[in-house]
């Protein structure tokens, strides 16, 4: 399946600045007050010429990169980390989808991010139950406490217990030798 991203060219050179630039991503809002610090978004909108806007950042950007609205909506989110944005960029540059026919990522999760079994990254299911029948707050759904060593490899925002994800990649992009994601 090909890609649907019109201008993956820019979205990987705004990556690229990321990367070069930690310090200016910040996923959980369109432009932070100090103006120092986008998401993704926010970093597209200043490249494609605007003016930052908080009420205009989704739609200038979606057009400057050329995404579908079902793109914009699931790369804009807060939750987004920067592994996943990489990996959207990379297959984008490819000429490939990130989602793959059956709407799955390269993880076995779709746009809602639940894997083909029905269980989110945090590794619960639509009902909010864990596979071994635990809720975050660790209680069972009778009533006792879990171990949680046993029922966890993975905390509830998808990384180890060394803070890295599926790829080895902590929430800023870096693996166990403190080497970044590599540039697009």
């Amino acid at each position: 399946m090909a890609t649907t991203v019109k201008h993956p060219d820019r979205l990987a050179e705004q990556i690229n600045i990321i990367l070069a630039q930690p310090d200016s991503w910040h996923q959980g809002s369109w432009h932070l007050p100090c103006g120092t610090k986008h998401c993704i978004a926010g970093h597209g909108q200043i490249a494609s010429g605007k003016s930052m806007d908080d009420d205009t950042c989704r739609a200038d950007a979606r057009e400057w990169y050329g995404l579908t609205a079902r793109d914009a909506v699931w790369l804009f989110r807060h939750e987004r980390t920067l592994p996943e944005i990489h990996g959207f960029a990379s297959a984008a540059l490819a000429g490939e989808a990130y989602f793959d026919t059956n709407g799955f990522d390269s993880y076995g999760f779709d746009r809602n991010g639940f894997s083909q079994k029905g269980f989110n990254r945090k590794g619960y299911g639509r009902n909010g139950y864990n596979r071994a029948g635990y809720r975050r707050s660790g209680y069972h759904r009778n009533g006792c406490s879990p171990d949680v060593a046993e029922i966890f490899r993975y905390d509830v925002n998808g990384y180890d217990i060394n803070g890295y994800d599926l790829d080895g990649y902590d929430c800023n992009g870096l693996d166990s030798n403190g080497d970044g994601l590599p540039l697009l």
